[in-house]
């Protein structure tokens, strides 16, 4: 399971990902013009870079229970 909240990354001035929030089980196409922020909110759920705000949460199901792995 994977959820995020208000999740904001900035370069500088440039904002790439502003306050996005959603939880896997939901269908979420990611659409939008060069540098809309689509890379960089991938980077973030794989973890390859830290928001500047926000939370990721992310839950591994195994043996009928959940453990955080990442907030």
């Amino acid at each position: 399971m994977l959820r995020l909240r208000n999740i904001t990354k900035s370069f500088g001035q440039q904002v790439a990902v502003d306050q996005i929030t959603f939880r896997s089980g939901q269908n979420h196409p990611l659409l939008g013009e060069n540098s809309a922020g689509k890379l960089t909110l991938m980077d973030l759920i794989y973890a390859l870079s830290q928001p500047g705000a926000g939370k990721i949460v992310m839950m591994a199901a195994s043996s009928g229970s959940t453990h955080p792995t990442r907030q």
